[in-house]
């Protein structure tokens, strides 16, 4: 079974609720997760992260689908959602990563990030969503929606 996560990048901004995200979806994964689970991140700050990072402490395997190979360079050094450079964390999620899939070679404006969504709800079984308003998110629910892949919404309401 493959899990997706696509969820806003907003989440890197507050790093409690990072954190509450993280420790949550570790938790459930250690408790609940079958032995088949494998998860999807497409590798942004924010939810994408806390997906990879609850995966790897939970030993489970997790696949980094990205949009083009300047991925980390454009979003983690240059235009990070903390304003500072973090291409150290984004080199964790690389060396952790069970597999790393390119799926555009540029980053074509931002729409490789959409072309990535749609690859990983088309992988998934299932798909996790964190706040689905920013128009990414939304675009990978309406995939999901359209493919009848299964979502869970996460909340903050419902975190441990």
């Amino acid at each position: 079974m493959k899990i997706a996560g696509a969820g806003a990048r907003a989440l890197a901004r507050d790093e409690a609720l990072f954190e509450r995200v993280v420790d949550s979806m570790c938790d459930l994964l250690v408790r609940r997760a079958p032995a088949d689970l494998e998860l999807i991140s497409g590798g942004a700050e924010g939810f994408d992260h806390a997906v990879a990072l609850a995966a790897f402490g939970a030993g489970i395997p997790c696949h980094l689908f990205l949009p083009s190979p300047d991925y980390g360079d454009w979003y983690w050094r240059r235009h990070s959602q903390l304003g500072v450079d973090r291409s150290d964390e984004f080199q964790h999620l690389l060396d952790n990563a069970a597999s790393v899939r390119f799926v555009c070679q540029h980053h074509h404006g931002g729409r490789a990030n959409f072309v990535r969504n749609d690859a990983m709800v088309a992988a998934a079984d299932k798909l996790w969503v964190w706040d689905p308003s920013s128009s990414g998110t939304r675009g990978a629910v309406r995939t999901a929606r359209a493919q009848n892949v299964p979502l869970y919404l996460w909340t903050a309401d419902a975190l441990v």
